[in-house]
């Protein structure tokens, strides 16, 4: 776990500078300390969790906040299939822990430790490690962003309305530096987009088009290296 934690170290300081955001924006969103804190415990999801705010009222509006959610999240269908098979000889139970603390930066990391063929990290320990830093990262920002409102104002962040084409834009950017073979699918999810963006489709469908055009992308390519193999002597 420590080797992982090691890695994700540099991508802490952003975390935490996110968290501290979020503390503030949930405070000017009227949340309470503990519903803050515990939304970034159990959510831990940034771009989810400032979202949720954009709605949130008392009583929040559950299902609201559950269907944008699922959307927000849909992007961690494509970070599932370029994960398959980078944790040989591990049952569902570890899987599913590590996919707990699944973070696209943890995603990366883990995939270029994969390519290394480095036989003797534990890849769930290492991405268990990487989550583990980046969630305490995001929980002491959540902190520091709740004390210290007062310092900072009440300001009110809106997260939906570019958050599709700026997370899609920055994987594409990393994955496509980085991991040259999961590359086209990144390319053609961050496009997507981009172009989805200029024409002003609604912020809700621009994830999970985004998605799709990622996994039809996966699937073409998939189909596309074995028709090449086939014709190889």
């Amino acid at each position: 776990m420590g080797k992982g934690a090691s890695a994700l170290s540099g991508f802490a300081i952003s975390t935490l500078m996110f968290g501290l955001m979020f503390g503030i924006a949930a405070t000017s969103a009227g949340l309470s300390r503990l519903e803050a804190l515990t939304m970034s415990a159990l959510v831990f999801s940034g771009s989810v969790q400032f979202a949720s705010l954009e709605v949130w009222n008392h009583p929040a509006p559950l299902v609201t906040i559950l269907i944008s959610s699922i959307l927000i999240s849909s992007r961690n269908i494509l970070l599932g299939l370029v994960l398959i098979g980078q944790f040989p000889g591990r049952d569902g139970f570890w899987r599913i822990l590590s996919m707990s603390f699944l973070t696209d930066p943890n995603a990366i990391t883990t995939l270029k430790l994969a390519q290394s063929n480095d036989t003797h990290t534990n890849r769930i320990a290492y991405m268990l490690g990487g989550g583990f830093i980046l969630h305490i990262s995001w929980m002491v920002g959540t902190f520091c962003g709740l004390t210290f409102t007062d310092l900072f104002g009440h300001s009110q962040i809106q997260a939906m309305r570019f958050s599709g084409v700026l997370v899609m834009s920055t994987l594409m950017v990393l994955f496509a530096k980085g991991n040259t073979k999961n590359a086209f699918l990144w390319i053609v999810s961050g496009l997507c987009a981009a172009i989805l963006t200029i024409f002003q489709v609604h912020s809700y469908l621009i994830m999970p088009s985004c998605v799709l055009a990622g996994v039809l992308a996966f699937f073409y390519k998939l189909n596309t290296s074995r028709e090449s193999q086939g014709k190889l002597p």
